[in-house]
């Protein structure tokens, strides 16, 4: 005889962490986010930035702008010639 239990099951209690780290990876840092919600439950309580092959200097980020701005002088210079239409040149009769 098998007895059926009816009703809402009841819940497991599992333990969150107290003390976790989150790990965001972009194409030229690690960012690393430290929790401890013994301290405080509002954010972070400390944040690593580890940046990979020199990408931390000046020469990187200013060669990284110049191919922004190269990237987008390219794209409107291909927008105009997209959208510009041949005139059409009125030609005189011959008489």
């Amino acid at each position: 005889m098998v007895i059926e239990r009816r009703g809402r099951p009841k819940l497991e209690i599992t333990e969150c962490p107290r003390q976790f780290k989150r790990i965001y990876e972009h194409e030229d840092e690690t960012i690393i986010w430290t929790f401890d919600l013994d301290i405080t439950d509002r954010g972070p309580i400390s944040v690593e930035i580890k940046y990979r092959n020199g990408s931390d200097t000046q020469k990187y980020w200013n060669a990284k702008r110049k191919a922004a701005k190269d990237e987008r002088r390219i794209d409107r210079d291909r927008r105009k010639i997209e959208s510009h239409k041949p005139s059409k040149k009125i030609k005189p009769k011959k008489k």
